[in-house]
């Protein structure tokens, strides 16, 4: 299902913004994308999206602008980093390098609050709470398009199953009368040529041309099946989608094997 869903909050210390859009998708795929370093946490975000979305390709965009910032230098970590190259420095007997390291050491995994920190607990539950709420809205609107499906589909199987059904009534007669058609044409043309032909030959020849055409265990498992796929629609199973694909291969499989059998029964309506 498509959907889409928004939600923001705007507190004192940040202003956060979350968009969920979804496509079809016969599996689950999600991408994070927007401020840094949110993208980075996909796997997070995941795990909490795969609790309410199934199937489908689904797209969120995380925006935080933060009003206020805390320091973005980790003074101790760098105290560190110094005091170890200025201990490696003195036991190779070198002058010390750290003033010159100082734009590397900068870059040093954990110095500076860059793309690869993790945002504060109090600020990731915050964004949780934001992607749920838009979450939510998307969802209202893929059940509202999940409905309007629905009654589509049960409509069209309501069609179809009515039309099995007139089908089945008229399938004894026309058969009967296209068997009584049959025999006096094949007599006319033997005795035109001058030929005779036995009654008993001629009812079996009909018998095996009827066993052939008849479509009685096709038009079974098709009324079967579109039975099956208006209850499907309508249930809330997680794999229903599954079921309704496997429901539909199975009836065009039937149609395409028994298609040479409705042609010769329908050609029979007007031969």
């Amino acid at each position: 299902m498509t959907g889409y869903g928004s939600a923001a909050h705007s507190g004192d210390d940040l202003v956060a913004t979350v968009e969920v859009r979804t496509i079809n998708n016969r599996y689950l795929k999600i991408s994070v994308r927007g401020t840094e370093p949110y993208p980075m946490l996909e796997p997070e975000f995941e795990r909490q999206v795969r609790t309410m979305i199934k199937r489908g390709t689904v797209t969120i965009s995380i925006f935080v602008e933060r009003k206020q910032f805390t320091s973005v230098l980790d003074t101790d970590l760098l105290d560190h980093y110094v005091r170890q190259i200025q201990d490696y420095c003195h036991q190779r007997g070198w002058a010390d390098q750290s003033p010159v390291c100082l734009p590397q050491l900068l870059n040093m995994l954990g110095v500076t609050a860059n793309s690869l920190s993790k945002p504060s607990e109090q600020e990731l539950g915050l964004v949780r709470r934001v992607l749920d709420e838009a979450l939510m809205k998307m969802q209202e609107m893929r059940q509202t398009e999940g409905l309007a499906m629905q009654l589509e589909i049960q409509q069209l199987a309501t069609i179809c199953l009515g039309k099995v059904e007139q089908l089945e009534i008229y399938l004894p007669t026309m058969r009967q009368e296209y068997q009584e058609r049959l025999h006096q044409k094949v007599r006319k043309l033997l005795e035109n040529a001058g030929h005779s032909v036995e009654t008993e030959h001629l009812i079996r020849e009909l018998a095996l041309f009827g066993e052939r055409t008849d479509i009685h265990e096709e038009m079974t498992r098709l009324k079967s099946h579109l039975q099956q796929l208006s209850a499907k629609v309508t249930g809330a199973g997680t794999a229903e989608g599954k079921a309704l694909d496997f429901l539909v291969q199975e009836m065009n499989r039937k149609r395409t094997r028994s298609a040479p059998k409705v042609a010769i029964c329908l050609f029979q309506t007007w031969w």
